[in-house]
Protein backbone atom coordinates (compact mmCIF):
# COMPACT_ATOMS: atom_id res chain seq x y z
CA UNK A 1 0.00 0.00 0.00
CA UNK A 2 1.28 3.29 -0.73
CA UNK A 3 0.91 5.87 2.16
CA UNK A 4 1.71 9.24 1.82
CA UNK A 5 4.93 10.77 3.13
CA UNK A 6 5.43 13.62 5.68
CA UNK A 7 3.85 14.45 8.89
CA UNK A 8 -0.05 15.11 9.06
CA UNK A 9 -1.77 16.54 12.14
CA UNK A 10 -5.16 15.40 10.38
CA UNK A 11 -6.48 11.83 10.71
CA UNK A 12 -7.39 10.57 7.27
CA UNK A 13 -9.65 7.68 6.69
CA UNK A 14 -7.45 4.84 6.88
CA UNK A 15 -6.95 2.87 3.65
CA UNK A 16 -4.48 0.47 5.30
CA UNK A 17 -4.87 -3.02 3.91
CA UNK A 18 -5.73 -4.80 6.70
CA UNK A 19 -7.58 -2.56 8.95
CA UNK A 20 -9.81 -0.62 5.83
CA UNK A 21 -12.13 -3.87 5.42
CA UNK A 22 -13.31 -3.82 9.23
CA UNK A 23 -15.12 -0.39 9.10
CA UNK A 24 -18.45 -1.11 9.63
CA UNK A 25 -18.18 -4.31 11.24
CA UNK A 26 -20.68 -5.23 13.65
CA UNK A 27 -20.06 -7.57 16.75
CA UNK A 28 -22.27 -10.11 18.21
CA UNK A 29 -25.87 -7.94 19.50
CA UNK A 30 -26.18 -8.39 23.15
CA UNK A 31 -30.26 -8.40 24.45
CA UNK A 32 -30.25 -7.30 27.93
CA UNK A 33 -33.17 -6.98 30.95
CA UNK A 34 -32.75 -3.79 33.20
CA UNK A 35 -35.32 -4.66 36.22
CA UNK A 36 -36.02 -2.59 39.27
CA UNK A 37 -33.97 -4.33 41.19
CA UNK A 38 -31.17 -3.78 38.99
CA UNK A 39 -32.06 0.20 39.48
CA UNK A 40 -32.29 -0.20 43.44
CA UNK A 41 -29.20 -2.60 43.75
CA UNK A 42 -27.42 0.37 42.05
CA UNK A 43 -29.21 2.89 43.87
CA UNK A 44 -28.22 0.95 47.10
CA UNK A 45 -24.34 0.64 46.20
CA UNK A 46 -24.01 4.19 45.59
CA UNK A 47 -25.71 5.30 48.81
CA UNK A 48 -23.16 6.59 51.32
CA UNK A 49 -23.63 6.17 55.08
CA UNK A 50 -25.23 9.36 56.10
CA UNK A 51 -25.92 10.89 52.67
CA UNK A 52 -28.09 13.54 52.01
CA UNK A 53 -28.49 13.13 48.75
CA UNK A 54 -31.87 14.13 47.06
CA UNK A 55 -31.88 12.77 43.79
CA UNK A 56 -31.86 8.78 43.02
CA UNK A 57 -28.20 8.14 40.77
CA UNK A 58 -28.71 7.67 36.97
CA UNK A 59 -28.23 4.43 35.67
CA UNK A 60 -27.03 4.33 32.20
CA UNK A 61 -24.51 3.23 29.03
CA UNK A 62 -21.28 3.55 31.46
CA UNK A 63 -23.71 1.19 34.19
CA UNK A 64 -24.17 -0.46 30.76
CA UNK A 65 -20.86 -0.68 28.90
CA UNK A 66 -18.20 0.34 31.08
CA UNK A 67 -15.13 -0.20 28.67
CA UNK A 68 -16.42 0.21 25.20
CA UNK A 69 -13.44 -1.55 23.88
CA UNK A 70 -13.16 -4.54 26.27
CA UNK A 71 -16.87 -5.04 25.25
CA UNK A 72 -16.59 -4.92 21.58
CA UNK A 73 -13.81 -7.71 21.67
CA UNK A 74 -16.07 -9.78 23.64
CA UNK A 75 -18.82 -9.43 21.33
CA UNK A 76 -16.46 -11.14 18.55
CA UNK A 77 -14.96 -7.73 16.76
CA UNK A 78 -11.23 -7.92 16.41
CA UNK A 79 -8.78 -6.10 18.35
CA UNK A 80 -6.77 -4.72 15.38
CA UNK A 81 -3.13 -5.65 15.74
CA UNK A 82 -1.71 -3.71 12.39
CA UNK A 83 1.79 -2.04 14.13
CA UNK A 84 4.19 -2.26 16.40
CA UNK A 85 2.45 -1.39 19.40
CA UNK A 86 -1.25 -0.75 21.00
CA UNK A 87 -2.45 1.44 23.67
CA UNK A 88 -5.93 2.45 24.99
CA UNK A 89 -7.44 6.02 23.40
CA UNK A 90 -9.89 6.11 25.92
CA UNK A 91 -13.34 5.96 26.12
CA UNK A 92 -16.51 8.32 25.57
CA UNK A 93 -19.68 8.06 26.27
CA UNK A 94 -22.95 9.68 25.52
CA UNK A 95 -26.47 9.84 27.26
CA UNK A 96 -29.48 10.56 25.09
CA UNK A 97 -32.09 9.16 28.17
CA UNK A 98 -32.10 7.63 31.06
CA UNK A 99 -32.35 3.96 31.31
CA UNK A 100 -35.45 2.71 32.83
CA UNK A 101 -36.83 -0.60 33.55
CA UNK A 102 -37.32 -2.73 30.61
CA UNK A 103 -35.23 -4.61 27.62
CA UNK A 104 -32.18 -2.99 26.03
CA UNK A 105 -30.50 -3.57 22.78
CA UNK A 106 -26.01 -2.90 22.72
CA UNK A 107 -25.26 -3.18 19.06
CA UNK A 108 -21.38 -2.87 19.08
CA UNK A 109 -19.46 -2.27 15.99
CA UNK A 110 -16.04 -0.46 14.67
CA UNK A 111 -17.19 2.64 13.49
CA UNK A 112 -14.32 4.63 12.59
CA UNK A 113 -10.30 3.60 11.29
CA UNK A 114 -8.18 6.76 11.12
CA UNK A 115 -4.51 6.90 9.94
CA UNK A 116 -2.06 9.46 10.32
CA UNK A 117 2.03 9.91 10.51
CA UNK A 118 3.56 11.90 13.62
CA UNK A 119 5.47 14.47 13.42
CA UNK A 120 8.84 11.61 13.77
CA UNK A 121 7.70 9.70 10.41
CA UNK A 122 5.72 7.16 12.69
CA UNK A 123 2.54 5.85 11.71
CA UNK A 124 -0.84 5.64 13.76
CA UNK A 125 -3.83 4.00 12.90
CA UNK A 126 -7.07 4.67 15.35
CA UNK A 127 -9.53 2.30 15.64
CA UNK A 128 -13.10 3.48 17.01
CA UNK A 129 -15.69 1.00 18.28
CA UNK A 130 -18.70 2.05 19.53
CA UNK A 131 -21.44 0.50 21.55
CA UNK A 132 -24.91 2.42 20.54
CA UNK A 133 -27.52 1.35 23.45
CA UNK A 134 -31.26 1.26 22.26
CA UNK A 135 -35.32 0.72 24.19
CA UNK A 136 -36.91 -2.29 23.18
CA UNK A 137 -38.40 0.43 20.79
CA UNK A 138 -35.94 1.54 19.04
CA UNK A 139 -35.27 4.77 21.27
CA UNK A 140 -31.65 5.71 21.41
CA UNK A 141 -30.28 5.17 24.91
CA UNK A 142 -26.90 6.49 24.86
CA UNK A 143 -23.87 5.36 23.24
CA UNK A 144 -19.92 4.19 23.77
CA UNK A 145 -16.81 5.05 22.68
CA UNK A 146 -13.62 3.27 22.78
CA UNK A 147 -10.42 3.91 20.92
CA UNK A 148 -7.55 1.67 20.16
CA UNK A 149 -4.34 3.15 19.19
CA UNK A 150 -1.75 1.51 16.79
CA UNK A 151 1.94 3.11 16.58
CA UNK A 152 4.76 2.23 14.24
CA UNK A 153 8.07 2.08 16.08
CA UNK A 154 9.56 3.58 12.33
CA UNK A 155 8.05 5.14 9.61
CA UNK A 156 7.58 2.16 7.75
CA UNK A 157 3.33 0.65 8.33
Amino acid sequence: MEMKKGPSAQWAISEHPRVAQWIGAVGTVATETVSQRVVENLDKALEPLGSTRKMRPTFDVVDLCPDPLVFAVNSGLPRLRVLDKQIDGGSFFHTAQRLTEGEITLVPRISEIWERRTSDGRWMIKTVYETTVYTARGYLVGSARGISLDISNGTEA
